[in-house]
């Protein structure tokens, strides 16, 4: 790995386990508790990287958790990245990313988007799912769930909760038939890294 490389320590008394979290392009909110990664100075980041470069300065196996918040629809090669996310978590590690959904008007105003996300769109890097047949990459993910508007129904009126329910119960069936006529905000994914495959 060229570049330098981030050794992130245990700050904790011997023995004790200590969570290591990762906030790739935290911007101005970063998870409490986490490493913060951005290319923005002056946001919360604690290190500046410009996250559509590969590799990212840490060791393998080094987090726990690891938050992208808004930030794969910035990103250029989202296989590397999560060729990247993989390296770097630990086995096991859980991976929350949120982004716009493929009919949100987010996704389509922001000039910087570079992409939108469906229900299946990390199912490249699952085995078991229809897509996996691709050999795209090796890193290796479980699905643990995928929920639309997660981050954004507590702001929505009832009719937007019901169909983000509904979304995220049939996925197929929305994002095929419906979600360009009732469109949904952003869709959440937890996924696992899955290194025993």
């Amino acid at each position: 790995m060229g570049g330098f490389v981030i050794v992130v320590e245990n700050r904790m008394g011997e023995g004790e386990a200590v969570k290591r979290i990762l906030d790739m392009g935290c911007g101005f909110s970063k998870v409490k508790g986490s490493i913060g990664i951005d290319m923005i100075a002056g946001s919360d980041a604690d290190v500046l990287v410009d996250l559509a470069h590969n590799p990212l300065p840490f060791q393998d196996n080094t987090f726990d958790t690891i938050y992208c918040n808004d930030v794969m629809e910035h990103l250029p090669d989202v296989i590397g990245t999560m060729e990247e996310i993989y390296r770097i978590g630990k086995p096991d590690a859980d991976v929350y990313i949120v982004s716009p959904s493929m009919s949100s008007a987010h996704y389509h105003n922001d000039p910087t988007h570079l992409r939108a996300f469906t229900s299946r769109s990390f199912d490249y890097f699952i085995e078991g799912e229809k897509l996996f047949k691709y050999g795209y990459s090796h890193a290796r993910f479980k699905k643990e769930s995928v929920v639309y508007d997660k981050e954004s129904r507590k702001d929505r009126n009832f009719y937007d909760r019901w169909m983000a329910a509904f979304a995220t119960k049939r996925p197929l069936l929305y994002e095929h038939r419906l979600a360009f006529i009732f469109p949904l905000w952003d869709i959440s994914f937890h996924l696992k890294v899955d290194k025993a495959s």
